[in-house]
């Protein structure tokens, strides 16, 4: 390869590279706030306890640590959003904990009314919940006395029942786009510059 050769190999890549940066950053951001819980982004739930010391964790889905205190007093662990249109939640849940069953239980939660998933060790399944805009919806951990081991619900595969495809989707397609367009342009350049 000549020194012209690998001056145009590099620039083509600075301009594919430059490409990418412009046309797909934006839409990986749209990609990363898919990384949800139900549908919407970590950010857009509350942690709150109630005579606990219990937090979640982002990760794919969620995973939600009840209260542990020590206080030998019963408590809750709140996970919560509320919803902004009507739509079916749909998820996968385990719960996990050392404790024997029944100190602590874990599930979600619709507007004031908990509804229990789980109170023994290895428990799982998947939950389709109908919610209307202005719902409270959230899960919660609940502990009988604040002792020994906490309750952990993990909360996978989140998804919202919608028909409109992924952002990351429409990064890939333009990214293939742009890649070979580029390709293209600097494959002519080369071989008119040879021949």
């Amino acid at each position: 390869m000549t020194k012209q050769h690998r001056r145009t190999f590099y620039a083509w890549i600075a301009r594919s590279a430059a490409s990418f940066a412009v046309f797909i950053a934006p839409l990986g951001i749209c990609a990363t706030a898919a990384s949800v819980v139900a549908g919407y982004p970590f950010g857009a739930f509350t942690v709150t306890n109630d005579n606990g010391d219990g937090f979640a964790t982002p990760g794919p889905g969620v995973m939600l640590r009840g209260p542990n205190n020590g206080s030998d007093l019963s408590g809750y662990t709140y996970f919560a959003t509320t919803i902004v249109a009507d739509t079916v939640l749909q998820f996968h849940y385990l719960y996990t904990t050392d404790d024997d069953p029944g100190f602590d239980e874990a599930g979600y939660m619709l507007d004031s009314a908990l509804r229990p998933l789980a109170h023994t060790n290895g428990q799982s399944g998947d939950v389709n919940v109908p919610v209307h805009s202005g719902d409270h919806f959230g899960f919660y951990v609940w502990t009988l006395d604040n002792q020994f081991f906490p309750g952990v619900l993990t909360v996978s595969d989140p998804t919202v029942n919608v028909s409109t495809p992924e952002p990351s989707d429409a990064a890939m397609v333009l990214a293939g786009l742009v890649f070979l367009c580029s390709a293209r342009s600097w494959v002519r350049v080369r071989c008119a510059r040879q021949g």
